[in-house]
């Protein structure tokens, strides 16, 4: 897997949740808060899915016949 996008998306995140800090900070509306955490969350849910996938295809390449291990992946993944 290339972690250099993971790391690049990561790091936009970062920034991102700096932004929404020092949102808080300025006392900013609640409402445009609110709107730029659910952002952080969508990132951060995509960078998941990401990751997640990138997991799937290694399992598939090895044939990784763990069931237990691949199970719990994907329970972790699902909550």
């Amino acid at each position: 897997m290339d972690k250099d996008p993971i790391i690049k998306r990561l790091a936009r995140i970062e920034g991102h949740v700096k932004s929404v800090s020092k949102m808080v900070t300025e006392e900013r509306q609640i409402e445009l808060i609110e709107q730029q955490i659910l952002a952080v969350k969508k990132a951060l849910d995509g960078v998941s899915r990401e990751l997640f996938a990138a997991e799937i295809g290694n399992w598939i390449r090895t044939q990784e016949q763990d069931e237990k291990k691949i199970r719990k992946q994907i329970d972790t993944f699902l909550r």
